[in-house]
């Protein structure tokens, strides 16, 4: 199963200076989770936009061989409606982590233009909540509820409830994406239609309803595959860029069979991931 990886904050601004946490493990043994150090303010990351500017950036701001700053670029580029502000933006938003001085320990995070999700489980939910939310009895447990939404894409009604559900694979050591909803996912740009589900790499950008995100894995576990679309918005070029986009697999398993394979999974390694140090 993934190793989880201990990440703290740094500040970055985007064009409508809004914050995103980045991630460099600092000891990438198996056997325990990473710790990283925090940077300093005046961290080279902190890119600034001139309002007004292009959507496409200037790559002489940036590394291109830091990780974490290609991936902050391209977040920041990622596409969500401008006429609403999505539920994810207000519970996952980046201000909220950088807030979070002890960092955050997750096997992948997925980042979005002005939000960030830290993958903690080995099943993350994505959909749209019911509204007025549901009422739980006391001692509720939202973990332990198969159906619970991690990443509410709200409010708009082309999000099914339960539109998507990303989770690891542990036979194929893999993350998967599965599709639920009506109205499908596309990932770099590939429909996955209901009822299918194939492997997620780590760059790769998943849009549901308008909204994009990038699934994220930690650096030393697997290299960036960032598609080219993605690159040249952020003003990057694939030809200077260390770990070209590959084409995303046809998906290879149905729902069903998903299913079958994710429920074993979660029963057999809850305990672990539950009582991490």
């Amino acid at each position: 199963m993934p190793t989880p990886i201990k990440r703290s904050q740094r500040p970055r601004r985007d064009s409508a200076r809004k914050e995103l946490v980045s991630e460099r493990p600092d000891d990438s043994s198996p056997s325990r989770p990473a710790k990283r150090r925090k940077k300093a303010e005046d961290s080279p990351t902190d890119i600034v936009e001139e309002e007004g500017s292009s959507l496409v950036a200037d790559e002489s701001t940036i590394n291109l061989n830091d990780y974490d700053q290609v991936v902050s670029r391209v977040a920041q580029h990622l596409l969500a409606p401008r006429d609403q502000t999505i539920q994810a933006s207000k519970d996952h938003s980046n201000a909220i982590h950088e807030t979070n001085k002890a960092g955050v320990q997750a096997y992948a995070k997925i980042a979005a233009q002005d939000w960030t999700f830290y993958v903690t489980k080995l099943a993350v939910n994505i959909g749209r909540s019911s509204d007025p939310p549901p009422q739980h009895p006391e001692g509720y447990d939202p973990e332990s509820d198969e159906e619970h939404i991690h990443i509410d894409l709200g409010p708009s009604k082309m999000i099914s409830r339960q539109h998507a559900i990303i989770y690891f694979n542990s036979n194929q050591e893999k993350w998967f994406l599965q599709v639920k909803g009506r109205n499908g996912v596309k990932v770099d740009g590939n429909i996955m239609k209901s009822g299918q589900s194939g492997p997620l790499a780590s760059g790769e950008v998943i849009e549901i309803g308008g909204i994009e995100m990038m699934f994220v894995l930690p650096s030393d576990l697997s290299p960036l595959h960032i598609h080219h679309t993605y690159l040249q918005r952020a003003g990057l070029s694939k030809d200077d860029f260390p770990s070209s986009a590959q084409k995303h697999p046809v998906p290879n398993l149905d729902f069903r069979a998903a299913s079958k394979q994710l429920r074993p999974l979660l029963q057999t390694t809850s305990d672990l991931v539950l009582h991490l140090p």
